[in-house]
C-alpha cells in the first residue's frame, strides 16, 4: 500500500511540474509585435537622453524606446523588437541632454527637461497618442508641443 501510494505522489508531482513548465515561456513569445520606429522633437529640435514608452489602450505589455542623439527611437516591448498593434497612450522623458549617472553624487539630482512634465509623468494625462498598425510601415514622429486646433 505504501509503494502505491509513492508511486501516486510521485506521478502527480510529475504531472504538476510538467504543466507548471508547460505553462512558462517568456511573454515575447506570447505577443505578437511589429516594427515601430520615429523621432521626437520640441519646437524643431531634437529631443534627447529620454524615453518613449507606448502603453497599449486595450492593455498588453508596454514597449519603450531609448531616444538618441537625433530624438529618435525604437520600441521594444518584452524584448522583442516593435510594439503590439492597435491604438496607444504614449509618455516621453527626457532630461535635456543631461545623463543622470554622470551627475556628481554631491550635487542634488535635478535635471532640466526641455518636456513639460505633464508628458512624462502618466500615459493617462500625456494626450499623446498614436496607433500602431499590423500592416505598413509605423514611423511615428512626435512634432511637440502639440499645436492646439
Amino acid at each position: 500500500m505504501l509503494l502505491k501510494l509513492k508511486k501516486t505522489a510521485a506521478m502527480v508531482a510529475g504531472v504538476a511540474l510538467l504543466l507548471v513548465t508547460a505553462g512558462c515561456g517568456s511573454d515575447a513569445e506570447q505577443i505578437t509585435t511589429v516594427p515601430v520606429q520615429g523621432r521626437v522633437t520640441w519646437e524643431g529640435e531634437p529631443v534627447t537622453n529620454g524615453t518613449v514608452i507606448f502603453v497599449p489602450a486595450g492593455g498588453g505589455p508596454p514597449a519603450e524606446g531609448v531616444l538618441d542623439s537625433a530624438g529618435n527611437y525604437q520600441l521594444t516591448t518584452a524584448g522583442s523588437s516593435g510594439a503590439v498593434p492597435g491604438p496607444h497612450k504614449v509618455m516621453i522623458t527626457s532630461s535635456n541632454g543631461q545623463d543622470p549617472s554622470a551627475m556628481p553624487e554631491d550635487e542634488p539630482d535635478i535635471i532640466e527637461s526641455p518636456l513639460p512634465p505633464e508628458y512624462g509623468i502618466s500615459s493617462e494625462t500625456s494626450g499623446l497618442t498614436a496607433t500602431v498598425s499590423e500592416t505598413g510601415e509605423n514611423q511615428i514622429d512626435f512634432h511637440l508641443p502639440l499645436q492646439q486646433e
